[in-house]
């Protein structure tokens, strides 16, 4: 039974596919800046050449994708299905020790912070990828911990010289076991976030 994201027009993925729904984001994230080969999506997203074959067959078989000299390349179509992704603003790699000695990434939701709550809901999202998750919400010129206000990060400093933020925007870190792991669990949480922004 293939699993169906509502908020990509309904796209389809089998779950036995070795890919998923934040993998697909990643990849959009990735070749909305330029092209890319084969070589860069396996590295990028740390997956195995089959594996990345198999989504570029699958993204070419919707029309999401185009092949160029360069490698490929987002369709108009591809655009319009992921156009969500345009919440997102660069994930960038972050180090904190003072949050976890494994990678860690940063993914920044624009205009977000009033879908999230407690944080709880993008934290659940990262477990299932084995990422630890803290969400941030820029309010009133800061940062701050999701559901606890005047809390001050002992971190806060890295953040603010690594992250482009603005007022009401979401930020959530996430670290695991791998970057690309960390990666999966940041765009999950950010999912998450969305899709509670587009259906409260």
């Amino acid at each position: 039974m293939c699993l169906k994201y509502e908020i990509f027009g309904g796209l389809e993925i089998d779950p036995r596919s070795g890919y998923g729904i934040t993998d697909l984001v990643r990849l959009f994230l990735i070749i909305s800046k330029g092209p890319a080969g084969r070589t860069v999506i396996m590295r990028e997203l740390g997956v195995g050449e089959a594996t990345a074959k198999t989504i570029i067959k699958f993204l070419s078989g919707k029309g999401l994708i185009e092949q160029g000299t360069r490698g490929i390349c987002p369709s108009k179509k591809g655009l319009d299905v992921f156009s969500i992704c345009s919440s997102f603003s660069d994930m960038k790699e972050i180090h904190i020790p003072e949050f976890s000695d494994k990678p860690a990434v940063a993914l920044v939701v624009r205009g977000a912070a009033g879908s999230v709550r407690s944080g709880i809901e993008q934290r659940d999202e990262g477990v299932k990828f084995g990422a630890k998750i803290v969400t941030l919400v820029k309010k009133s010129g800061g940062l701050s911990l999701a559901g606890i206000h005047d809390y001050q990060l002992p971190y806060k400093n890295v953040i603010d010289g690594v992250l482009d933020t603005k007022e009401n925007d979401t930020v959530i870190i996430s670290s695991a076991d791998s970057k690309p792991d960390a990666e999966r669990g940041a765009i999950a949480a950010g999912l998450k976030t969305i899709s509670e922004r587009h259906h409260p």
